[in-house]
């Protein structure tokens, strides 16, 4: 477990500091919003909770939950970041 755990971990951190960066900055806002419709959308179809379903949760309880599930940086997350990486269960 600790290796998964580890490998996750590596794989956030990959993303978030090389993979999204280049994201930005090759694409405007209309197209990641349109993005992350299509991620919804496809996610939603095979059963898995989207950002939706977490919205009308308050900052507190996702921050409550990001805290249970030990979520990395979820000390400077806002509302829209903690419900888009909270997992519902």
């Amino acid at each position: 477990m600790t290796v998964v755990i580890e490998s996750v971990g590596h794989h956030v951190e990959e993303e978030e500091d090389e993979i999204f960066p280049k994201v930005r900055s090759s694409s405007d806002a209309t197209r990641r919003d349109e993005l992350g419709n299509l991620l919804d959308a496809r996610e939603a179809e095979l059963g898995v909770p989207t950002f939706a379903d977490k919205a009308d949760m308050s900052t507190k309880e996702l921050a409550e939950m990001a805290k249970e599930q030990e979520i990395p940086g979820r000390s400077t997350m806002d509302h829209d970041e903690l419900a888009a990486t909270v997992a519902l269960g």
